[in-house]
């Protein structure tokens, strides 16, 4: 059976490959059934359907008991944790 799930803010296909399956394993296999690249990174609140496979179930069901929602994608100068340059002492 083929579900679907929503991109949030800062989610690549390989979030969602972790989030819903628990391994990057299931990356291609969902960049295929959504006919985007592997390193695709759709906007936020775009709806991606996700394939029937189970490839570390018991993986998946501890993400998934956890809440984990990995957002690893670059999201802009805002979400920065350092400043875009290093002080001098630090070069």
């Amino acid at each position: 059976m083929e579900h679907t799930v929503i991109i949030q803010q800062g989610q690549t296909l390989a979030d969602i490959a972790i989030q819903e399956y628990g391994t990057i394993e299931a990356l291609m296999p969902i960049a295929l059934i959504n006919s985007l690249p592997a390193d695709a990174t759709p906007a936020p609140d775009t709806t991606i359907r996700l394939p029937d496979i189970n490839p570390a179930p018991a993986t998946a069901e501890r993400v998934k008991a956890q809440a984990i929602q990995p957002a690893t994608a670059p999201m802009g100068d805002d979400y920065r944790v350092f400043a875009l340059q290093f002080a001098p002492q630090f070069a």
